[in-house]
């Protein structure tokens, strides 16, 4: 690395950078394992958007070649202990559950709840999935 490094904010719990799929566009809104999801690109660019959570929201930055700027601000019940943003889903992990928002409309959905002993872990996998850690003993 040729760079000292830039810090973008503090106290943050967890972040995620941007992934997106090379599928042809649509209008759905059905969840990232759906066929016919939307990537979500509001700036269509090679450099990198993030998405960072603080204690009480997430913060998405966008990269104009520069410098990170923010592009939204969402509020967030708690801070996040792991995060994805794939196409236009943010999938978010809570201590207790798993929610889901669409950049579109902005809704939360919760995805499941999580047993008090599992702690939340994402990951992206091919063909537009998420992998989510359960509930342990199902």
């Amino acid at each position: 690395l040729e760079s000292c490094g830039h810090t973008l904010c503090r106290g943050v719990s967890s972040f995620a950078v941007h992934t997106e799929a090379p599928k042809a566009a649509s209008t759905s809104t059905h969840p990232p394992a759906a066929v016919d999801a939307v990537p979500y690109n509001p700036h269509p660019s090679p450099t990198p958007d993030i998405v960072v959570s603080l204690r009480k929201k997430l913060v998405l930055y966008h990269h104009n070649g520069v410098d990170f700027t923010v592009s939204q601000e969402l509020s967030s019940p708690e801070a996040a202990l792991c995060l994805a943003w794939h196409q236009q889903w943010l999938c978010i992990g809570y201590r207790r559950e798993y929610s889901l928002i669409h950049l579109g409309d902005l809704q939360a959905r919760e995805i499941f709840t999580l047993d008090v002993r599992s702690s939340p872990r994402i990951a992206t996998l091919p063909d537009d999935e998420l992998l989510l850690a359960g509930q342990e003993g199902l």
